[in-house]
């Protein structure tokens, strides 16, 4: 009789297993929403914040969330898709790798009427290019720019400065949002009829950003001319070029130049705490308000906008005072 027992355990386990009981749609409480959201990397600070936010907000919400980190591989993404479809999510969302590469899988799942949301991708990702696309959730990488020369303008005196000389350090792993942010900042100071003289140099974190600065700050100086500020589109290209510029303070006055970046983390806001940077323009991680409420709005048959932006801020030694202890990321 014991035997019994056992092998009808054993067999009810089996059956348990193969129906994935645990992420079924039949198992979840009725009217639950289940969302299958695919992340891209989580390999730096910025990427696991996100991640951690779109879990926050699920749970918060009571919204069943399967949740899977691709590693930047397309085929992972591909797969986690696939699975998604077999076990009849309502809505993927999904920061893509490559979104071409996803297309024909996306189709697919919004033919069996599951809703598509991008996240963070690329600038040209839209809804009117992807007709499966219920929505795109990015950060505003015009307003970032804008809001940056509105600070300047507002913390400096504009109706003295005949020429602003800026030296522009864009991020070549993101040169489409860098470009779009230089738009932003240099159509604002323009507006207000500042005269600009500008250098931008295309740059990856690390060597090639340094020894740019070098070259630039040295013809400077030879032409006894300033910079008035340095703008770095890349919180990383920002920290490796800080050191390097203070030994260049006896000669051409660092304190002068206003230094902005983009720059979210707590450990970046050190920098401005310290005096080095003197704001921080954010590209925020925190997408999962954002994601979740598009999903509850789409879920009560609300219209949503083709592209949502995520809040964004602006960060100086006056706000990180406030803002450095709270700081999740």
């Amino acid at each position: 009789m014991k035997k019994y027992y056992i092998n009808l355990f054993l067999l009810l386990f089996i059956i348990l297993i193969s129906t994935d009981y645990i992420y079924s749609k039949d198992s979840r409480k009725k009217d639950t929403i289940l969302l299958g959201y695919i992340q891209d990397t989580e390999d730096t600070d910025w990427k696991k914040s996100q991640a951690i936010s779109v879990k926050k907000y699920a749970r918060d919400y009571d919204i069943s969330l399967l949740f899977v980190n691709s590693k930047g591989h397309v085929n992972s993404q591909r797969k986690a898709i696939s699975e998604f479809i077999r076990r009849g999510v309502d809505y993927i969302a999904i920061v893509p790798v490559a979104i071409e590469q996803v297309q024909d899988l996306l189709n697919e799942a919004n033919d069996k009427g599951i809703q598509i949301i991008i996240c963070n991708g690329n600038n040209d990702i839209t809804t009117e290019k992807y007709s499966f696309i219920k929505s795109h959730i990015n950060n505003n990488f015009y307003k970032q720019g804008v809001i940056s020369a509105q600070w300047f303008m507002a913390n400096n005196n504009i109706t003295n400065i005949n020429m602003l000389n800026i030296v522009e350090l864009k991020d070549t792993d993101n040169i489409n949002n860098s470009d779009i942010r230089s738009d932003g900042f240099f159509d604002t100071l323009i507006a207000n009829n500042i005269n600009i003289e500008k250098i931008t140099l295309e740059t990856k974190h690390g060597g090639n950003s340094i020894s740019g600065i070098t070259n630039i700050i040295n013809e400077k100086i030879e032409n006894n001319k300033n910079i008035d500020i340095i703008f770095f589109h890349n919180e990383q290209t920002a920290i490796d070029s800080i050191g390097f510029l203070m030994d260049y303070n006896d000669t051409i006055n660092i304190r002068n130049i206003d230094i902005i970046s983009v720059g979210t983390s707590k450990a970046f806001f050190n920098f401005i705490k310290y005096g080095f940077i003197d704001l921080s323009v954010e590209n925020s991680p925190m997408i999962g308000r954002s994601l979740i409420k598009t999903i509850l709005d789409l879920d009560n048959k609300k219209d949503i906008p083709k592209l949502i932006y995520v809040d964004d801020g602006l960060f100086d030694i006056d706000v990180i005072k406030n803002e450095y202890s709270n700081r999740p990321y």
